[in-house]
């Protein structure tokens, strides 16, 4: 018999560094275009520029810096705004990628890594009441924009002007995409 127990330890294999998660997520819509894009890792890895590639749209490539290396979450800095309306893509590159621990192989992620976001575009009017050039509107009307998207206004977001002469309103619909505009009086036969 043995006086006691032995004990001894060894290391499994090394498991291969990977994508956990992203900022931007995948399928992330209205980004800033001004945004970082940070790579999460499920260990610390060694990267630099040559490691990732961002293209908006597809097959247009754009410039950017790279920080947190070595580390397990990457950020991706571009060096100037992205475009608006436009999805990008990002590829963690798997050859340009090591990991930090002394366990080889493997030191590489098993294959590329991509994932795409679509950037925040400027909201447009989409449509309007009265129409342009509308004639016999009455008096009483009030006025209403589509966007096309969510917006936050107030009465200094838009100007009345009926021949010359300023109109006072009250806005609702802040936050939305419709917006009307309630003129405080009937509004004066004019051009408006």
């Amino acid at each position: 018999n043995l006086a006691g127990n032995y004990v001894f330890s060894f290391t499994t294999a090394d498991a291969a560094p990977s994508v956990t998660t992203t900022s931007p997520a995948n399928g992330a819509d209205h980004v800033a275009v001004n945004a970082n894009i940070v790579v999460n890792f499920s260990e610390s890895v060694t990267v630099s520029t040559s490691s990732f590639t961002l293209e908006c749209p597809t097959g247009s490539s754009k410039a950017f810096s790279v920080s947190g290396s070595p580390g397990s979450s990457i950020t991706l800095d571009p060096t100037s705004d992205l475009p608006e309306g436009t999805t990008c893509t990002v590829t963690a590159v798997a050859a340009n990628i090591s990991d930090t621990d002394a366990v080889d192989p493997p030191d590489h992620p098993a294959a590329n890594y991509s994932f795409s976001f679509t950037t925040d575009s400027a909201p447009s009017v989409t449509a309007h009441s009265p129409a342009d050039g509308a004639t016999d509107v009455a008096a009483s009307t009030n006025i209403t924009f589509t966007f096309s998207e969510p917006v936050t206004v107030d009465s200094s977001s838009f100007t009345i002007v009926c021949d010359g002469n300023p109109q006072t309103f009250q806005v609702s619909g802040s936050g939305t995409s419709s917006i009307t505009l309630d003129p405080n009086s009937d509004l004066p036969t004019a051009n408006c």
